[in-house]
């Protein structure tokens, strides 16, 4: 059953900041059909990131931190030899709504993958320990058919909801070293810890990233 709160265009929108720095230039967003988005299609700025918590971590060895702009709360790339690189990312979300299955094919889509259902959500979704909490971890990817070769590109998403925020942590970039990176990205989700901060008026809605559409208030 989706979540209440942002309609499945955010989760649309959600889905193509995620895949931002995946490497691929045709990415496509995809649109699920009306009767399957939630009832509450009001444009707001529920999905706009209002960060009421800092976040602490300890940073994997091999992982370059970088500035943290636009909507991310922490941003790190990791770099093999050549040009081939991986970059995960934190984004907090208010009221995200759309359910697991919803989020699995939004980014199956993405990345060419034909759209599963609900029987396969125990094999694409699993539990995962973030902090002291527990997340769930997605890994949309299938392995590749016989014959096939597989995918250049991979995506795993670790979220976290507390209270009206969801809190995704992404890991996306070349698939060999995202693989290699499954572990120490599953540490450094174990090391989060949350930190409440205080709000100003001013401080409270940051900017939206460039390019990233804003609703009308």
């Amino acid at each position: 059953t989706p979540r209440p709160g942002t309609p499945l265009w955010g989760a649309a929108l959600l889905c193509s900041l995620l895949l931002a720095g995946c490497g691929r230039e045709d990415i496509q967003v995809y649109e699920a059909p009306a009767e399957q988005r939630p009832a509450n299609t009001t444009a707001s700025h529920s999905h706009t990131p209002v960060v009421t918590e800092a976040l602490q971590w300890e940073t994997p060895e091999g992982w370059v931190e970088q500035e943290a702009a636009g909507i991310r709360s922490a941003a790190f790339v990791i770099q093999a030899e050549g040009e081939n690189r991986a970059e995960v990312a934190v984004m907090p979300f208010k009221r995200m709504g759309g359910s697991d299955l919803q989020f699995v094919n939004l980014w199956r889509q993405t990345l060419g993958l034909e759209p599963v259902d609900q029987s396969r959500l125990d094999e694409l979704v699993k539990p995962v320990t973030i902090g002291e909490e527990e997340g769930k971890f997605f890994d949309v990817m299938d392995e590749p058919a016989e014959g096939m070769p597989p995918q250049t590109n991979r995506i795993v998403v670790a979220m976290l909801v507390r209270g009206d925020t969801s809190w995704f942590f992404k890991l996306a970039g070349d698939s060999e070293i995202v693989a290699a990176e499954i572990d120490p990205f599953q540490a450094f989700l174990k090391t989060v810890s949350f930190q409440p901060v205080e709000q100003t008026a001013e401080a409270a809605t940051p900017p939206p990233a460039p390019g990233t559409p804003t609703p009308p208030t």
